[in-house]
């Protein structure tokens, strides 16, 4: 297999390169993605009682030694709790945006290497073409059909070698999409209600 890819040419350098990132980043985000939906399942409803109770205080301790998503937005609001249902509201949307974008952080990338990764391929597979037929024209066409069947399978391997990086990344790409689409939409439904509570609590 190594001398395969080795066979592939200097393209396979900045291929691999891609593969590489594309894992790390892939792990990186799933890992935050998975993170920030179990932190939101297991504390949300503990902070919703000790709010409904009253205990403001306990709330942001407890925030700030569970960082998350979630947590950071109704910390944002707490601090703007006695300052009238707007504050508070546009305070919980400001601390939103700023999560929405960590959430995303890196995706872009995945989709640049998703889409140059087959390109990539396709220049290596030109570039090996070309240095195919250039050898059929110094041999002055006197070439079997093996050595010129040699140089195009080899100019290939960058085509196979790209589209392998792209596929898994635009499926892992698609799927953390999906995944921070779905966070969202729980965060602006549990931040409303949690606007609802502390705004309720202020006025009590």
């Amino acid at each position: 297999m190594l001398s395969i890819l080795i066979k592939g040419g200097w393209l396979m350098v900045p291929i691999l390169i891609c593969s590489i990132i594309a894992l790390t980043l892939i792990i990186n985000r799933s890992y935050i993605l998975y993170r920030a939906r179990r932190d939101t399942e297991w504390i949300l409803p503990k902070l919703k009682d000790m709010l409904k109770d009253d205990r403001k205080v306990e709330v942001l301790s407890t925030c700030e030694r569970n960082p998350s998503p979630l947590t950071h937005i109704l910390k944002a609001g707490l601090l703007k709790a006695d300052r009238g249902r707007e504050e508070l509201k546009a305070a919980m949307e400001g601390a939103s945006a700023g999560v929405i974008l960590d959430l995303e952080r890196y995706l872009s990338g995945l989709a640049t290497i998703a889409h140059v990764s087959p390109l990539l391929g396709l220049l290596g597979t030109v570039t090996g073409m070309i240095k195919a037929f250039m050898k059929v024209e110094q041999l002055a066409g006197k070439v079997d059909a093996s050595v010129l069947a040699g140089g195009i399978w080899e100019a290939l391997i960058t085509t196979a070698a790209g589209l392998t990086v792209a596929i898994p990344t635009i499926v892992a790409y698609n799927y953390l999409v999906n995944r921070v689409n779905s966070l969202v939409q729980i965060m602006e439904t549990e931040s409303a209600e949690l606007v609802d509570i502390l705004e309720k609590e202020h006025k009590q």
